[in-house]
C-alpha cells in the first residue's frame, strides 16, 4: 500500500499510529493523521499556519476535540477509520494527477487532509485559516519540504533503493555508526555509583520506555553512549535477561539513516529478525531488533533518529 509514499510520508503513518494510541483511539483518525503530519512536516505547516510550533498547536485543538481515556500499547495494530482511509486515496489521487511528483509526500497527505470535507483534520486546518487552494498555491510556489518532485534527488520508501541502486557496504559503512552501547542492570543508582561517580561520565538523559519496562540512563561517551538499562517489572525483558545472564552487556546499538532499508536488507541476508517493522523506542528514536543468533550471539538494536528524536534532545 506504501510502496509509492516518500519515507517521510510513511513516517507520518506511523506516528499517527503512535498518536492514536496515546489518545486511547481504536481507530487511526484524520486528526491523528494531522499530529503525525505535524511531526514530520513542520517546517511547511508552520509556513501555512504561521504558527511557530504546529505540533504544540494542533495537539492543543485534538486534545480539546478527543476524549483521552487509557493508553493503547503501541503494538496493538489500529485500523485506519474509513476518514483517515478517504484521505490516503485523495493523496494518491493528488500524485497521480500531477506530473512533476516523483512520490506521494507530505504535501500530497496535506491536501488529502483538506480534501476530507467535515472530518476533524480538515475542520482544524481551516480554523487555521488554510483552504485547499491557499494549499495548493503555497505548495506551488515551493513552500513544500519532501524530495518527492520529479528529478530532484529522493530515495524510495523500506530502502528498496532510491531509484538506481542499493547502498554499497562501503556507502552503509560511512552512513552508520555505533549509536550506544546497553548494559543491563538490576538497579541504576548501583550502576551510576561506577559509570558516573566513579568513572566521571556525565548522564544526559533518564527516561521510562513503558513499552519495554526499562528505566533507561544515558551517559555519553564522545559520540557512542553507554545506556544502562533497568526493569521496571519482573516481565520485562531486561529483568529476563537479568535472571538468566545476570548483569552486564545487553545489547549493541547501531544508528542507520533508514532503518526500514537496513531491515530489508538484513532479511534478505537471511538475518533473524526479531521486529519486521521499526517501533518506538527511547528519545523518540525508531528502533528494531536483531536476534543474536545472526550477529554472532550480540543482540543487535537499530536506531534510526527522527524529528521527535531531535526535539526530545533539545529539550534536555
Amino acid at each position: 500500500m506504501f510502496e509509492r509514499y516518500t519515507e517521510k510520508a510513511r513516517r507520518v503513518v506511523f506516528f499517527a499510529r503512535y498518536e492514536a494510541s496515546q489518545f486511547g483511539s481504536a481507530e487511526i483518525g484524520t486528526e491523528h493523521l494531522l499530529l503525525g503530519l505535524a511531526r514530520e512536516a513542520g517546517p511547511l505547516l508552520s509556513r501555512l499556519l504561521n504558527v511557530e510550533r504546529p505540533l504544540d498547536e494542533l495537539r492543543k485543538q485534538v486534545e480539546k476535540r478527543l476524549q483521552t481515556p487509557e493508553r493503547i500499547t503501541t503494538s496493538v495494530e489500529l485500523p485506519l477509520s474509513r476518514d483517515a482511509r478517504s484521505v490516503l486515496l485523495y493523496a494518491a489521487d493528488e500524485y497521480e494527477g500531477a506530473e512533476h511528483w516523483q512520490h506521494i509526500g507530505t504535501e500530497q497527505l496535506l491536501l488529502g487532509l483538506l480534501r476530507a470535507e467535515g472530518a476533524a483534520a480538515a475542520n482544524i486546518l481551516r480554523e487555521y485559516g488554510l483552504s485547499l487552494s491557499r494549499a495548493r498555491e503555497g505548495i506551488g510556489r515551493g513552500e513544500g519540504d519532501e524530495t518527492s518532485r520529479r528529478g530532484e534527488a529522493w530515495q524510495a520508501v523500506g530502502g528498496a533503493a532510491a531509484a538506481s541502486k542499493e547502498p554499497s557496504v562501503a556507502e552503509a559503512s560511512t552512513t552508520m555508526k555505533i549509536e550506544h552501547i546497553g548494559i543491563a542492570t538490576p538497579r541504576l543508582d548501583d550502576a551510576l555509583r561506577f559509570w558516573r561517580d566513579a568513572l566521571g561520565l556525565e548522564v544526559g538523559h533518564t527516561e521510562v520506555v513503558e513499552e519495554q519496562g526499562v528505566r533507561v540512563a544515558m551517559l555519553p561517551v564522545g559520540g557512542p553512549r553507554i545506556e544502562l538499562l533497568e526493569p521496571t517489572g519482573a516481565d520485562s525483558p531486561v529483568a529476563r535477561f537479568l535472571e538468566k545472564r545476570g548483569p552486564g552487556l545487553h545489547h549493541v546499538a547501531v544508528r542507520v539513516p533508514d532503518i526500514r532499508a537496513a531491515l530489508a536488507r538484513l532479511k534478505g541476508e537471511g538475518a533473524r529478525l526479531i521486529d519486521a517493522e521499526p517501533r518506538l523506542g527511547a528519545g523518540g528514536c525508531l528502533i528494531a531488533f536483531v536476534h543474536p543468533r545472526s550477529a554472532g550471539g550480540v543482540l543487535l538494536e537499530l536506531v534510526e533518529h527522527t524529528p521527535a528524536t531531535h526535539e526530545s534532545e533539545s529539550e534536555r
